[in-house]
């Protein structure tokens, strides 16, 4: 869960600091940053868990698919 976060690419969330783990902050920010560009599908796609299952739209798929 590492990497690093572009300055102006954070995300705001409802209760500042609500999630204590600064780890979690940039998983979730390079997860939406990843998700915004689609020549990144398959580090996209990395981020989920083999059991994961996703739904997006009428398409779904299951773990790492």
């Amino acid at each position: 869960m590492s990497g690093s976060v572009s300055a102006g690419y954070v995300p705001l969330y409802p209760v500042p600091d609500n999630l204590p783990d600064p780890e979690i902050r940039t998983f979730i920010t390079n997860f939406y940053k990843i998700s915004d560009r689609p020549e990144a599908n398959e580090l996209w796609v990395s981020q989920f868990t083999k059991d994961a299952r996703v739904a997006i739209g009428p398409g779904k798929a299951s773990g790492q698919e």
